[in-house]
């Protein structure tokens, strides 16, 4: 498969990771944060998400093999791990501590990850439980160490009840709790805030970015 200067990098790296060209696609995010003088949340969203809802779709179409979406969904992976912490540095620092988490049964995690590295850059102390914990757990999770946000996943339409009676339960432990939620599974719907209770919801990695001090502001302690 040939790429050309006119493809989208998020294509680009969809078609290098196809071809089991790690390097290849390592050199292209690198060469990409290059131009962008280092900005994270950008690659975030122009590459890398936009990549896994191709890959997913290309999946389901049975374009690609399950073998090969796993392989890039761990490329991708690595790549959080490695840039990520570019961005959790901040001079604009907001005390208070996050829980993020995927909504109940959810698997996919990685849109999880990369809204963690935004709730870090923000000043955020980010308590990341990922996938698969039930809602009891989580909703005693936010109340043991007091949590000031919930950071909630919704990538599958099932799960928007689950995810709504997770804030509810959360809410009821901790009433002033800021709850943000994103995925796919919210970005088609005319109110998604209200369909799921929470005060925010991002359906861009870089509007999160964006307008997360100001939600911040105000409900967190400033620093000293």
């Amino acid at each position: 498969m040939t790429t050309t200067a006119q493809t989208p990098p998020h294509l680009a790296y969809f078609e290098r990771l196809v071809q089991l060209d790690r390097p290849g696609a390592m050199t292209l995010v690198e060469r990409f944060l290059l131009e962008r003088d280092g900005d994270v949340a950008s690659l975030y969203d122009e590459v890398l998400v936009p990549a896994l809802i191709h890959t997913g779709q290309e999946w389901q179409e049975d374009r690609i093999s399950v073998a090969h979406e796993h392989y890039i969904s761990e490329v991708t992976r690595d790549l959080i791990l490695r840039h990520g912490p570019r961005i959790w540095a901040s001079p604009d620092a907001i005390r208070g501590t996050a829980v993020a988490c995927c909504a109940p049964h959810e698997r996919h995690v990685l849109g999880l990850m990369m809204a963690s590295d935004i709730l870090r850059a923000a000043g955020l102390e980010v308590h990341l439980l990922g996938e698969g914990a039930p809602s009891e757990s989580i909703r005693d999770f936010v109340a043991e160490f007091r949590a000031d946000v919930l950071a909630l996943s919704v990538s599958l339409p099932e799960h928007l009840d689950e995810a709504a009676w997770l804030i509810e339960q959360s809410r009821s432990v901790r009433p002033s709790l800021l709850v943000l939620a994103g995925g796919r599974a919210l970005s088609h719907l005319d109110d998604p805030a209200s369909r799921v209770g929470a005060d925010f919801v991002a359906c861009d990695l870089r509007a999160l970015h964006r307008q997360l001090p100001s939600l911040l502001r105000g409900r967190l302690p400033s620093p000293s």
